[in-house]
């Protein structure tokens, strides 16, 4: 099977995978628990960001890369590990203070090991990704969430443990995944390390850092703000707002299940694969239509599937007591093909040695998403008479998600020299599919609804399983059509 092939199988069992488990830990555990896991996670993430330093994909996207400079990228990533592991374990007392919950302290103690972890997996993973040895990675992947997830965190959650099932199963699961990277790709370190050898892998990593930071960040601003000022509680500050942050924490990621396995699948393969022909300049354009054709295929279509769907999603997935998160899901499911076709964007800017270009573009966002949402959220809101809550902060992040996707595109334009009339024959077919689906998919579930009239998990198991026949039959109907006409010509 080739390397597309099993990354897709990779990237929807890992979704499959974790959807279950979250739809039973969200049964198990309190929406207060994401909450306080959620900010635990965003400060471990964002420095790990700096831990890493660009170094796994500085290695996926140097054409050659040499024994020495695996060597001393290996050393530099466990001496950055230890250091930032060190930092946040100092630090943690002053982050638990600022949140007025000293349960922090520990939590982001023991959460810092994954510094480490991540430092001892990095280069082996990334060899592996270079290599599009995706079969070993998928094993790798399924071993690490079968006993994180399975063997540890379930169990953790049915004793009561609450957060700490959380911590848990992240860093078993990490720690596993480590080890098979090393015994699929066990690196051969030779050579006395020096700085000199990781250079020019620095250099471009450090392009990387700046974009994965910007990214990182704006995909994060908005539960801090949500954190910080508890849109879901009036816009009233409060000493933390546990609560609110785990309901939209929560809402995140619902709609991130769909965009990972379609846009993160795009990422990795497109990642390693354009990086291998970056000065083949037609390869290049017929990649980038093909990708977009398909992307804008499956995930226009499903933007308002999904948008119709997000009540029984979101009672399916967390329950009852999530409900209030269905207006949130619902705004941020109509971003699914802009974010999509982002990810296709990234991985030509990274790939052509643009990420100077594209950090620029991703502090834009950052800067759109924490401006639009803090005015959402707070009190500025209020003045000027549009204050709707946690519905308003997730129409202020599709609001930037639309910019972002049209700077991204703009770029991508450019860089490749295309025409902009080219995307727009690219997406006329997913338009047509996309209004199809939303004609029979919004008539299938007011219909059955009326008929139904239930808020139990099985009809909402119901509903949805008539909603995905309709959104099939769509693209049923447009082959049938397409058929027909290729017949007649």
């Amino acid at each position: 099977m080739n390397a597309f092939g099993w990354q897709s199988i990779n990237v929807v069992c890992q979704s499959v995978l974790q959807l279950i488990f979250n739809a039973i830990i969200a049964r198990l555990i309190l929406p207060e628990s994401f909450g306080i896991m959620a900010i635990v996670l965003i400060v471990t993430s964002f420095i790990d960001i700096f831990a890493q330093v660009g170094i796994g994909p500085a290695i996926i996207q140097r054409k050659d890369i040499t024994d020495k400079q695996v060597s001393s990228s290996f050393y530099l990533s466990i001496l950055l590990g230890l250091c930032f592991f060190i930092l946040l374990w100092f630090t943690a007392p002053a982050i638990a203070n600022h949140y007025n919950d000293l349960r922090l302290t520990d939590l982001l103690q023991v959460t810092g090991f994954s510094f480490i972890l991540a430092s001892i997996g990095i280069v082996p993973k990334s060899i592996l990704y270079k290599k599009l040895k995706f079969k070993q990675l998928y094993i790798s992947t399924m071993i690490g969430m079968f006993i994180g997830l399975i063997v540890v965190g379930l169990p953790m959650a049915f004793y009561g443990l609450e957060v700490w099932a959380i911590v848990a199963y992240l860093l078993v699961q990490n720690a596993v995944m480590t080890v098979c990277y090393w015994y699929f790709e066990p690196v051969s370190l030779k050579g006395k390390p020096t700085i000199k050898f990781a250079t020019p892998l620095v250099k471009y990593g450090g392009g990387s850092t700046l974009f994965t930071l910007f990214n990182y960040l704006s995909s994060k601003v908005d539960t801090l703000i949500v954190s910080n000022y508890g849109a879901g509680n009036n816009g009233d500050s409060t000493d933390n707002n546990w609560n609110e942050t785990g309901v939209y924490d929560q809402s995140i990621k619902v709609i991130g299940y769909p965009i990972t396995i379609i846009g993160k699948l795009s990422d990795s393969v497109m990642f390693s694969g354009l990086s291998l022909i970056q000065d083949q300049v037609q390869k290049l354009k017929f990649a980038f239509r093909s990708a977009f054709s398909v992307l804008a295929t499956v995930s226009l279509p499903a933007s308002i599937f999904l948008f119709i769907y997000s009540k029984e999603i979101v009672l399916i997935l967390l329950g009852d007591q999530y409900y209030s998160a269905i207006p949130i899901v619902q705004f941020l499911f109509l971003g699914l093909f802009f974010r999509t076709i982002i990810k296709l964007c990234d991985s030509i800017v990274r790939a052509l040695n643009r990420v100077y270009t594209g950090a620029l573009i991703k502090l834009i966002y950052f800067l759109c998403v924490a401006g639009f949402v803090y005015i959402m959220a707070t009190d500025i809101s209020k003045d000027l008479g549009i204050y709707c809550g946690l519905k308003g902060v997730a129409l202020a992040l599709l609001a930037a998600i639309l910019i972002q996707f049209m700077i991204m595109v703009a770029t991508c334009l450019n860089i490749l020299k295309l025409p902009l009339s080219e995307l727009f024959k690219l997406i006329r077919g997913p338009l047509v599919i996309s209004i199809l689906a939303g004609v029979i998919c919004f008539g299938l579930e007011n219909f059955f609804a009326s008929i139904i009239q239930s808020d139990g998990f099985m009809a909402q198991i119901l509903l949805l399983l008539i909603g995905l026949i309709g959104f099939g039959l769509s693209y049923f109907i447009i082959c049938l059509l397409y058929t027909s006409d290729a017949a007649d010509e």
